[in-house]
């Protein structure tokens, strides 16, 4: 039978308040710590376990001090209490730094740890058809799905290629949503065959991997559009957003069209486009003109046809005047079925801003773009490059900046991110910027080679420039940007001679940019070559021209009335 006087004579319960005060004490400290310093979340967990046990040494040791007869705490006592809950901190801290981060708690896109509560990530959707050829398919059900939550303003929906940089590894749910900085990820599975799927989809809180949701669908492919508003729907309850005020009935993802093969089509021609190369390009292309050949109704397939003429001509795989023009008729075929769409305004907005030099038109497209789907960290990063153009510097860095908190993972977000700094005259974070991409664990991490090279060049940091230089030129010996750079750090570091070797070369190649030649020619002192070159390069509106008015590696030429004069031909501020 219990005694409740020898509990109460050894201050059994005093000491056990004083600990739990302690405890909690410490464990909102442990909160704060892993907010400021990114810290994993088994810091918490590890440090209650620590704590429980703490708790019952604490119960020996009342118990123990009250047979000794002792009616005080002694000040060793309290050291010993105070010692316990050090002990539980510290360890916890450790623990929760070296193990159970997980791959994403050692990347640098860890380093903000805000997370928005209206956020979310959707991985991409495992194929279970028994057939890896058909990864196509689940992919681009993901992918519509993703699209169809990121055209809600309230939500905060990460980017494809963030998403899918996670695909076939084994990643644990809280530290994608570290990585991505969301609060929710989206996981499921898709089953096809012959005519009939079968979709799995379960909605995780990525802090505590509780499941908020989950549903089943078996359908008809004539019925896939349905599937996704489904889903979408079960989302947009759960996190309780509000739908547009004016038609909230309205189907948020809408049928694209009633012939499955013609959405066969689309989804495997925007799958084989992705590397981007020549070849892929050509390929996906001739998916989509049989998507519109089976189905001329096809909106999305009329749009992302433009989208993929534009690059093409961008990179000078096509002929630009014909490419481009193609792209404008198709992405205007596309707005007249769905005035609406983000890749069909997106499409226009490039035209007007890399073709036309139509900087308002490029503008207004870039604007009706971002109202459809407000989350496409390509178009803000795009729009971005165009204030900057026209001068709306810090503007430029604010949308390039949510670009790369949309897409983290996007080496090319955080690139465009460092350019932006760079014209903005703030070298010293454009350098930190390009340096947390190349920590990125990326297979295209030569992206910042060449624009660090010339920061690094700026900077006067002259031995360091070279050396990033001849490593881009080392990874790709045919890029003719990136031996321009190096040719810019030799010409920087009084290197006259090697800068001039590689002028010749680039000046032998059909395809170097003549702005490109302008800006070695103006460093090397050639002012008039350097103007005559921008003259030709204004005329071509090449596509590298459009940033004349902004370009720091121009500042040779900064204050001569000529370049004014090339200012105001090319319609930008003076």
């Amino acid at each position: 039978m219990i005694d409740f006087r020898h509990i109460r004579d050894r201050k059994i319960g005093q000491w056990a308040m004083a600990y739990l005060a302690g405890a909690w004490l410490l464990r909102q400290l442990l909160d704060l710590i892993s907010d400021s310093f990114s810290l994993s979340q088994s810091v918490g967990r590890i440090a209650i376990i620590l704590l429980s046990v703490g708790f019952l040494a604490v119960l020996v040791v009342a118990w123990y001090h009250g047979e000794k007869g002792a009616q005080r705490v002694t000040g060793i006592e309290l050291l010993m209490l105070a010692g316990i809950l050090v002990i539980a901190g510290v360890a916890g801290g450790f623990f929760g730094r070296s193990g159970g981060g997980g791959e994403a708690g050692r990347d640098p896109t860890a380093r903000a740890p805000v997370v928005e509560q209206g956020s979310i990530a959707v991985l991409p959707f495992v194929n279970m058809s028994g057939d890896a050829g058909q990864d196509y398919f689940s992919d681009g059900l993901t992918e519509e799905i993703l699209n169809v939550l990121a055209q809600l303003p309230q939500l905060r929906v990460a980017s494809r290629t963030s998403a899918f940089a996670f695909k076939g590894k084994d990643v644990g749910i809280d530290s994608i949503g570290r990585a991505l900085r969301v609060a929710h990820v989206l996981e499921g599975s898709v089953r096809k065959s012959a005519e009939r799927i079968r979709v799995t989809a379960q909605l995780i809180d990525a802090d505590n991997g509780f499941h908020l949701w989950s549903g089943n669908y078996d359908s008809d492919l004539r019925d896939i559009f349905a599937v996704q508003d489904s889903i979408s729907r079960s989302i947009v309850e759960v996190l309780k957003l509000k739908l547009a005020e004016h038609d909230p009935d309205a189907p948020l993802a809408p049928e694209q069209t009633r012939d499955p093969e013609a959405h066969r089509l689309l989804l495997q021609g925007l799958a084989v486009s992705r590397p981007g190369t020549r070849g892929a390009l050509a390929d996906g292309a001739a998916l989509l003109r049989q998507a519109i050949g089976r189905d001329s109704s096809f909106a999305r397939a009329h749009a992302e046809l433009a989208a993929i003429l534009v690059i093409q001509s961008y990179l000078r795989q096509i002929p630009r005047g014909p490419g481009y023009e193609e792209a404008r008729t198709e992405a205007r075929r596309a707005l007249a079925l769905d005035p609406s769409s983000p890749e069909a305004n997106s499409a226009l907005a490039k035209i007007a801003d890399w073709r036309d030099w139509d900087w308002p038109t490029a503008e207004q497209y870039y604007a009706r773009a971002l109202e459809a789907n407000p989350n496409r960290a390509r178009t803000l990063s795009d729009r971005a490059w165009l204030l900057m153009r026209l001068g709306r510097k810090e503007e430029a860095i604010r949308l390039s900046a949510r670009a790369v908190e949309l897409d983290p993972l996007s080496t090319a977000m955080i690139s465009n991110l460092g350019s932006m700094y760079v014209y903005a005259g703030q070298l010293e974070q454009a350098l930190r910027t390009y340096r947390d991409g190349m920590a990125l664990e990326t297979t295209d991490r030569s992206i910042f080679l060449p624009n660090l090279t010339l920061v690094l060049a700026d900077l006067g940091r002259h031995n360091e420039a070279v050396q990033t230089g001849t490593r881009a030129v080392q990874t790709d010996p045919e890029d003719w940007f990136a031996k321009a750079c190096l040719g810019y750090a030799h010409a920087r570091a009084g290197a006259r001679a090697q800068a001039e070797v590689i002028l010749r070369q680039l000046e032998q190649r059909d395809d170097t940019s003549p702005y490109v030649l302008a800006v070695l020619n103006s460093v090397l002192g050639r002012k008039d070559r350097a103007f005559a070159l921008l003259e030709q390069a204004v005329a071509a509106r090449d596509d590298f021209a459009a940033d004349v008015a902004v370009e720091p590696t121009l500042s040779d030429l900064r204050g001569d009335p000529r370049l004014d004069q090339l200012l105001q031909k090319a319609g930008l501020p003076h």
